[in-house]
């Protein structure tokens, strides 16, 4: 018995340290799958000078990060860089990290401001379209047999001031509003014959729906409202 006790002792003290240099992503909660600073590498503020953030959200959030394999890897400091497209967390080292999205599936990230607790979902593996691939993540907005996407972007915008000289640079904020339905990606427009000309099959419980909501379709809240009931209907 003390045999056995001292076996473990020393294979507990030879894990500790490997497990304390790396975060592992966790299935379940339970079983080590794999380890995300494998495809990490710090962070270098390429320009310091810029005025704005290349973030989704510049506060870190708790959030959770899905694998291509459906490894779950949660964390208490993640943001999304929408300029690069990498997913940005805090290393144990407090060294800021980052990684590219080709083997993410899917984030979430959970904002808490004054209470109020919103959760943001990013997915990619949609068709590619415009200058976006496969890899791209897009906020889900709402998801189903149609699904309701936005690729926020930023650039870096130059402007010159033409009296004095000076030029200054910025983050400049871009969003554009998809859909996706039967595996083709079309841009979104917020017109009630374009968002119903999708709703095929339904049309007799979807003209009841709206006649009692009466939904604004220049509103985002609205459109997710009929787009969420179209999708209780049918089957993904």
């Amino acid at each position: 018995m003390y045999s056995r006790l001292v076996y473990l002792t020393i294979i507990t003290a030879l894990a500790l340290p490997a497990y304390s240099q790396h975060e592992a992503f966790t299935q379940n909660n339970a079983s080590t799958i794999a380890v995300f600073d494998a495809n990490g590498k710090p962070f270098v503020n390429p320009g310091s000078d810029i005025a704005g953030s290349p973030f989704f959200n510049e506060r870190w959030n708790y959030g959770t990060v899905t694998l291509k394999s459906n490894a779950i890897y949660k964390k208490n400091a993640l943001r999304l860089n929408v300029l690069t497209q990498e997913v940005h967390y805090m290393a144990e080292t407090n060294v800021e990290m980052s990684v590219g999205t080709g083997n993410i599936k899917e984030l979430v990230l959970t904002d808490s401001v004054l209470g109020n607790v919103t959760h943001y979902r990013f997915q990619n593996g949609f068709p590619a379209i415009d200058n976006q691939d496969e890899k791209f993540l897009y906020q889900v907005l709402a998801k189903g047999h149609l699904t309701l996407l936005m690729a926020v972007q930023k650039r870096v915008i130059t402007e010159k001031n033409d009296f004095s000289g000076e030029t200054q640079r910025e983050y400049r904020s871009y969003e554009q509003l998809y859909i996706c339905a039967g595996g083709a990606m079309q841009r979104f427009k917020k017109d009630k014959a374009f968002i119903l000309g999708f709703m095929t099959g339904q049309q007799e419980k979807i003209n009841a729906y709206t006649k009692t909501a009466r939904p604004d379709y220049h509103s985002m809240e609205d459109i997710k409202k009929i787009i969420e009931y179209y999708n209780s209907l049918v089957l993904p």
